[in-house]
């Protein structure tokens, strides 16, 4: 897997065709938006999308955690990260994503 930019990068190439792609930098990473839904965190060499009730349990049961800001300070239990093996899927990551921004409505 690439890190830093190059996987910033690699994460924008994956999610293309999504609708008004855009990163912003927040947390000490990038915040993820579709036009003006944050649906997503960039952290590190880690990808966060945001879930709901209905979402939630694939990224429990595929052994992922909720997001927890640098320092541990706060947790933001509506974003879990995305398995590294479903990042290198496009067309899978792509349905992920369109159901986190759905998620983040």
């Amino acid at each position: 897997m690439k890190t830093g930019k190059a996987f910033q990068e690699f994460v924008e190439e994956q999610l293309d065709g999504i609708a008004g792609l855009r990163f912003r930098r927040m947390f000490g990473g990038h915040g993820i938006y579709a036009n003006e839904i944050f649906f997503g965190i960039l952290h590190g060499e880690r990808l966060y999308f945001r879930t709901d009730e209905e979402t939630r349990t694939r990224y429990v049961e595929a052994g992922m955690s909720w997001f927890v800001t640098p320092g541990a300070k706060k947790s933001v239990k509506a974003y879990y990260e995305v398995p590294t093996a479903l990042i290198e899927r496009a067309k899978d990551l792509r349905v992920w994503a369109r159901e986190s921004i759905r998620a983040a409505k």
